[in-house]
This record gives structure tokens, C-alpha cells and sequence, in this order.
């Protein structure tokens, strides 16, 4: 499995996610583990807010892998259900798929799990506001 940094984003970056291909196809979006991500200072685990995070962009490259980068895209809504805590010291890999595409808007769902083999942590489901229509604003001087 290729893994690849996945860090022209700001919160991708100081997170560390990378994205994992097998055979040319991505398979998942992994948030390696660091203790700097614990939720309680030496116990191992993954912060429920690293895991949405990476449930969240994980949902985002879902859509941009089945629409295209849109000028206008935007979560609308986003339910993440917690089912269980992340195994100690373990990273967490999301995978995401689009479940219906509109004009407007396109449904999503992910999972996440310590090990793509084992039962999932938690479930997100989210839509996504998409408008190719939205004027690039340009800076013309001034404020």
C-alpha cells in the first residue's frame, strides 16, 4: 500500500494525514497516531475532534473525487456517531463514498476504523453544498 502526504491543506498539515492507494485506487485517509493528538494527556487515544476532522476530509475528497474541485463547496451538515473509543497508541483510517449526487448538493458517507479489517469506531454522514457557478473573487487593492 502507497501512503501519501496529504498536506496542502492547513489542518491536514499540522495533523498529518496521508492518503493510502492500493493498485492506483485510494483506499482510505489515515490519521497517523501521536501523542499530541491524545484526548487525555498519555492515554493513547485519539481525540474524538482529530477522528471528525478526518471524517470531515475525508467526506470533502469524496465528493471532489466524484464531482471535480468545485469553485463553491461547503459542508452543510455533518453527523458523526462515536461507537466505540480508538484502540491505544493505533491511527485511524477513514474511507469515504458518495451516496447521490444533485445539481446542488451531494450526499456522502464514511467510516473509520483502527484497522480496515476490524469494526468500525464511528460513522459520518454529510452534505456538501457544490456551485460552479461562483465567481473567483480577485484582490484589487484596497480593503
Amino acid at each position: 500500500m502507497e501512503k501519501v502526504a496529504f498536506d496542502f491543506l492547513p489542518h491536514c498539515k499540522k495533523l498529518g494525514f496521508e492518503i493510502h492507494y492500493r493498485d492506483g485506487e485510494v483506499v482510505g485517509m489515515h490519521l497517523p497516531y501521536s501523542p499530541e493528538k491524545d484526548v487525555l494527556t498519555g492515554s493513547g487515544v485519539i481525540s474524538n475532534g482529530a477522528i471528525t476532522t478526518l471524517l470531515d476530509t475525508a467526506l470533502g475528497g469524496a465528493v471532489i473525487n466524484e464531482v471535480g474541485i468545485a469553485k463553491g463547496m461547503s459542508t452543510l451538515d455533518l453527523r458523526v456517531d462515536f461507537f466505540s473509543a480508538s484502540e491505544p497508541c493505533f491511527g485511524v483510517t477513514a474511507t469515504a463514498e458518495c451516496i447521490k449526487v444533485t445539481r446542488e448538493a451531494v450526499f456522502v458517507r464514511a467510516e473509520a476504523y483502527n484497522d480496515l479489517e476490524s469494526e468500525p469506531i464511528a460513522q459520518a454522514v454529510a452534505i456538501f453544498a457544490v456551485n460552479n457557478q461562483v465567481p473567483v473573487l480577485e484582490k484589487k487593492g484596497g480593503v
